[in-house]
């Protein structure tokens, strides 16, 4: 009966000790693009992949230069991008997780944008 109770305690206290570890999403989140070229006027659809939108917590968009391309954020995982005028800029996306990702719960992605004005023929 002692030996019953040991076993138990120990097979209990084992559950516990792995029970409780820190769960780790394995998958860093990226963009679908690093680099996108844009005619004056147009849009594109920037977004977050490689991670479920249950483990964000919260994004955040930011451009270099305002006056060349407009960000709008349309969902928790995509954002739209508009061509204002020629330039480049770099777009900023900041990813706050829910649980730690490869060490981390902060995750900078950036992508370049070169936009190019329509020529007249």
């Amino acid at each position: 009966m002692k030996r019953l109770k040991l076993s138990a305690f120990v097979l209990l206290a084992a559950l516990l000790i792995l029970g409780t570890a820190p769960t780790t999403v394995s998958a860093a989140p990226k963009l679908n693009k690093t680099t996108k070229t844009m005619v004056k006027g147009n849009k594109y659809t920037l977004r977050i992949k490689g991670i479920k939108a249950s483990n964000i917590k919260k994004v955040t968009y930011k451009t270099s230069k305002k006056g060349v391309v407009k960000v709008r954020k349309t969902s928790k995982r995509a954002a739209t991008i508009t061509a204002k005028k020629k330039g480049s800029v770099t777009v900023k996306a900041v990813v706050y997780t829910r649980k730690k990702v490869r060490g981390k719960k902060k995750f900078t992605l950036k992508c370049k944008v070169k936009v190019k004005s329509l020529k007249a023929e």
